[in-house]
């Protein structure tokens, strides 16, 4: 089969391929007016040949595929599906706090004049987040496929905090087909991610390094108040 096959001037393009690698000797020992009508020939064949056996690319739904956690500062990637349960440590961004990052692959074809969105819904305590991607992107100059970032700002715990992800495209349904495991193939509307996200735990010399820290600390500020009640600012005597 042609690579360049599914697209009617692709294929005008392969017979034109095929008249070109007959080389310039072969070429030349060709009458020149015979060639010009043969060309034409083909060129004529190519367009039926596009027409009535090459299908137009039609538009179909849009789905995302599995999402992924990263990790690691990037370094590492984590499915959530063929982990679930999965505990997942926070990204400290420094002046914003604990982050989540996550990848979701969007696939498909846009209809002619159509859009979609790509909605992301972050859960804990009970509390959502919800990020809405427009498809194409704003500027209309983005279309699949391509990766979606999501980040989320979580809560921030050592103790680990019960978390769901839900991913939905508002315009297309079953937009997730389940990768693997029993029902793999099937598609689906939506799907709800469950999983565990904490703070990443010091290791013992930090830790250790940071109770110190805490302890002067907390000593500091004591003293300090006992010094401002014994000895009270007054104003400088004259």
């Amino acid at each position: 089969m042609c690579p360049l096959a599914g697209c009617r001037l692709r294929t005008i393009v392969c017979f034109c391929g095929i008249v070109k690698l007959l080389g310039e000797q072969e070429l030349s020992k060709v009458n020149p007016q015979r060639l010009r009508k043969s060309a034409w020939s083909l060129t004529a064949i190519a367009l039926v040949f596009g027409t009535l056996f090459v299908p137009a690319v039609k538009a179909g739904p849009l789905f995302f595929s599995d999402a992924i956690a990263l990790q690691n500062d990037g370094f590492t990637s984590v499915p959530l599906f063929s982990n679930p349960g999965v505990v997942l440590q926070d990204l400290q961004v420094p002046s914003v706090g604990p982050w989540i990052i996550f990848e979701v692959t969007i696939s498909g074809v846009v209809p002619a004049g159509g859009s979609d969105t790509i909605r992301g819904t972050y859960t804990q305590a009970g509390v959502s987040q919800v990020i809405d991607y427009p498809i194409p992107d704003n500027h209309g100059t983005l279309y699949p496929p391509f990766i979606e970032v999501f980040g989320f700002h979580d809560i921030g715990s050592y103790q680990g905090v019960p978390t769901t992800l839900t991913f939905d495209l508002l315009s297309s349904g079953p937009d997730f087909v389940i990768p693997s495991g029993p029902n793999a193939g099937q598609q689906v509307n939506t799907y709800t991610y469950a999983f565990t996200t904490q703070l990443p735990i010091p290791e013992p010399n930090t830790a250790a390094m940071m109770a110190a820290a805490a302890f002067l600390w907390a000593a500091k500020i004591t003293l300090s108040s006992q010094k401002m009640c014994r000895f009270p600012l007054r104003s400088p005597k004259r």
